[in-house]
């Protein structure tokens, strides 16, 4: 199976979304005069389909196959960039057009890689595969925003997008080597494969026996909300810009990284399931530094990184979570794997305006504490649920 091949294959879409449009771009726009206003509009407008992404499952499913639509989102995504940054200015209306167009097609990748995961039939290949898949998203996108940050300083904006978009391009050719079968319309008809594909979401999500393992995905555990935060809580514990660049920076993202190729190497004979939950409990732990220590750089210090890495190997295990719950493939793995996924997008959304009020009503203390009771708690509710519902199943519908 080689499932080092799934963190190679989604790198472009972690390049562009995560690094080029979400990270460097900003930078690029300032440089060139843009307002704050109208940099925060185009890089919304431009992202947007990273939000709606589990639209692209249905197409994905469907007349080629999988592989091909990753090549085909590599390769169109690769061409746009560049030719947006051919462009005399970023803000104009055909660059705008041209990026968000690359994101709608790079966006093909998650929807198809979800679905080949699908057909791993390995419980220990899909977790492997999973944590390849967010080891190399989270540092690519890293690495990229800090190459093309220092690059910016000696490369003209043509040059940078040509490079970037050669490298995207580029990276979809690996997808030639997945063995997967020629694309078969279903041999019955277009009504028979309709009864087939909705056969398929009733054994995976609309039964009562998957409502926990639902809701272990919905659940707001290592959501991640205090990536985005922290930075802003740095002076609190008088910490400096320089210091927060290295560990929330290049440093962040290697240790997030670590985190999800840990989930590599864990022992086969426990299910992704219950490390979940383990490693929710651990992030959950890392913020008490932060909560009950000192109000000083070394709470900082020991909080962030533990942090950091608990997040990456959480991101990879919930991946292994969402493929045991969607089980294999069959025809709309990958409109299956965009609903599942989204699940996890949910607590990203909400988290940071409940820690945010935790900072409102008990200062900087508090928000690192709604932070670890919510997920402590989560986990722990789940866990408990899951071992109720799990002593009185089968052996054959635990995930």
């Amino acid at each position: 199976v080689r499932p080092w091949r799934f963190g190679i294959l989604v790198a472009p879409n972690a390049i562009l979304i995560n690094g080029i449009f979400s990270g460097v771009l900003s930078g690029l726009l300032r440089q060139q005069g843009v307002s704050e206003d109208r940099i925060g509009l185009e890089i919304s407008i431009i992202t947007l389909p990273s939000v709606i992404y589990l639209l692209w499952g249905p197409i994905t499913d469907f007349i080629f196959r999988r592989r091909t639509w990753v090549i085909i989102g590599s390769l169109l995504g690769g061409l746009l960039t560049a030719s947006a940054f051919l462009t005399r200015h970023l803000a104009a209306t055909p660059a705008v057009l041209l990026m968000f167009l690359a994101a709608v097609c790079v966006q093909l990748l998650p929807a198809a890689l979800g679905g080949l995961m699908g057909n791993i039939s390995s419980a220990v290949a899909r977790r492997k595969a999973s944590g390849y898949y967010q080891a190399t998203s989270l540092m690519s996108s890293s690495l990229i925003t800090g190459g093309v940050l220092l690059a910016s300083k000696h490369l003209s904006v043509a040059s940078i997008g040509l490079s970037v978009g050669a490298v995207v391009a580029l990276l979809a050719l690996p997808a030639l080597s997945i063995p997967e079968p020629a694309y078969q319309p279903h041999p019955d008809g277009l009504k028979k494969a309709l009864v087939e594909i909705v056969h398929e979401f009733r054994a995976t999500i609309v039964r009562w026996e998957a409502l926990p393992y639902i809701a272990l995905l919905a659940a707001p555990i290592s959501s991640g909300a205090i990536m985005s935060l922290m930075p802003g809580l740095a002076p609190d514990y008088n910490v400096s810009t320089e210091q927060v660049a290295w560990i929330n920076g290049f440093g962040g993202g290697v240790l997030v990284a670590l985190g999800a190729y840990v989930v590599t190497l864990l022992p086969r004979s426990i299910r992704a399931t219950r490390y979940y939950i383990a490693f929710g409990l651990l992030n959950a732990g890392s913020l008490l530094f932060l909560w009950l220590g000192p109000q000083s750089p070394i709470s900082y210090f020991i909080s962030a990184p533990l942090y950091l890495f608990t997040i990456g190997a959480s991101y990879a295990l919930f991946t292994a979570v969402l493929l045991d719950v969607m089980g294999r493939s069959g025809r709309s793995g990958s409109t299956r794997y965009g609903i599942l996924n989204g699940l996890g997008n949910i607590p990203p959304v909400y988290m940071p305006a409940l820690d945010g009020l935790g900072y409102k009503l008990w200062g900087p203390r508090g928000l690192s504490a709604v932070e670890a009771v919510v997920c402590a708690v989560a986990s722990l509710g789940i866990w408990l649920w899951l071992a109720i519902a799990e002593r009185n199943s089968t052996p054959s519908q635990h995930a």
